[in-house]
């Protein structure tokens, strides 16, 4: 249970002590208008989830409104599984709140829209091979752990419970391969079955005869598969003998790094197949069309802070770029911006796959989204997201199997207070920022 967002025009709202010095050695305006005059000249904070004036219930169905955009093209590309891991997590969480909400207090205090959310960020996180059951199981534990627990966290009940699958249901299944993925063929959309896949040396979105009558291609993960060629490549330019005393690539390093870039550009998927949304990847972050979608309409209803997402997203991308070629930074003969000037275009082109293919887009839309998530002051929150960026950019560039850009908001959501607790004070870095 989260603390319910305040109702625009209430004291809190509209009362900010740090206007109070202002008219404090005016006892007349004090004595005769003692809040009035405070109403009008103070400016509500700025945080959307404290100034939106309705419940806590269409906060979170606005919230659950948005997710359903990105998880509608996952129902297209990655057929039934999906649909069903959508269908049984709702109907289990409901479930586990009709029963729950008739014990206690706590019962009481459950809202069914803070379930639906917590139940679809887990699908949204959900690997689309996974077992329909496995997904289904871990949402019905969401309102027993949101009725146990006190009620201070928002969102950590789902990234706990997508991580737990994934690290301890899926290295015991035998039908999942851990960083392959798979899209379903153009005639088997919506209604194919993800795990009957066939493999091919080259990116094709095909027809179901093209793949021997199976109903999806399997092709690895675009961002997994960008960063190991990335890392190959700043290994294999890094010793001395690929470089001529005038810092540029021999011939044969030329050709042998152009073919282990031409090689991996072959089994990505094509741009316009990608911005479609025709990519293997975790249910709710491969559309990109829907999640910008689900920005929109959370920021049209100031639930979003949309400075907030695009600082976090450019944030990302620049320490994502800063660190991309990072084994080349322990050699001294072919640092990293040389490799990156012998190969541009390609080295953007796996920048953009390992980027938009991981789930910043979702984190920045969704899970900046949920109240409480950010610091309230303006300092507080742009240290926030700049350590929350960096920390996403490690872990995503370090290759671990997990949702990088979620967990790493998750991880420093408790200590939101903290960061307007220290950054709210006078300091030469307050004042850089």
């Amino acid at each position: 249970m989260t603390k319910p967002p305040r109702e625009a025009g209430s004291l809190q709202n509209v009362f900010s002590f740090e206007h109070l010095d202002l008219i404090r050695h005016s006892s007349f305006i004090i004595h005769h208008f003692p809040i009035t005059i405070v109403a009008m000249t103070t400016p509500p904070p700025t945080a959307p989830f404290l100034v939106w004036p309705v419940a806590r219930r269409e906060f979170y169905l606005s919230i659950a409104a948005a997710l359903l955009l990105p998880l509608m093209w996952a129902f297209v590309i990655f057929g039934w599984r999906v649909l069903g891991m959508f269908v049984g997590s709702t109907v289990c969480v409901v479930i586990g709140h009709l029963i729950l909400r008739r014990f206690g207090e706590r019962g009481k205090l459950l809202i069914l829209p803070h379930c639906l959310v917590s139940a679809w960020v887990l699908v949204a996180l959900s690997d689309p091979q996974w077992p329909i059951w496995s997904v289904a199981v871990a949402a019905l534990l969401i309102p027993l752990i949101l009725w146990i627990g006190r009620g201070r966290r928002r969102i950590h009940v789902a990234v706990i419970l997508a991580l737990g699958l994934q690290f301890g249901l899926v290295p015991l299944l035998r039908d999942v391969t851990p960083g392959t993925g798979a899209i379903l063929a153009r005639d088997r959309l919506i209604m194919g079955d993800i795990r009957n896949h066939y493999s091919l040396p080259v990116y094709l979105w095909p027809r179901s005869a093209e793949i021997a009558g199976n109903d999806a291609l399997a092709i690895p993960y675009p961002s997994q598969l960008s960063l190991v060629t990335l890392d190959r490549l700043a290994r294999d330019l890094s010793h001395e003998g690929r470089w001529t005393p005038d810092d540029t690539l021999g011939s044969d390093a030329q050709r042998s790094a152009q073919s282990l870039l031409d090689g991996a550009l072959a089994k990505l998927p094509d741009m316009h197949h990608f911005l479609m949304g025709v990519s293997p990847g975790r249910v709710g972050t491969v559309s990109l069309i829907g999640l910008l979608g689900s920005g929109l309409f959370l920021a049209y209803r100031h639930i979003l802070r949309f400075r907030s997402a695009i600082f976090f997203l450019l944030e990302f991308c620049f320490f994502s770029a800063l660190i991309a070629l990072w084994p080349a930074f322990f050699f001294k003969v072919a640092a990293p911006w040389q490799i990156g000037l012998a190969f541009p275009g390609e080295i953007v082109t796996l920048l953009i796959f390992a980027i938009f293919n991981s789930d910043v887009l979702f984190a920045a839309i969704i899970i900046l989204a949920l109240p409480g998530t950010e610091p309230l002051t303006t300092h507080g929150r742009r240290f926030f997201l700049l350590v929350a960026a960096f920390l996403a950019a490690v872990l995503h560039r370090s290759l671990f199997p997990i949702p990088a850009a979620t967990v790493a908001i998750a991880v420093l959501m408790p200590l939101a207070a903290r960061f307007d607790q220290y950054f709210a004070r006078r300091s030469w870095l307050n004042r850089w920022m």
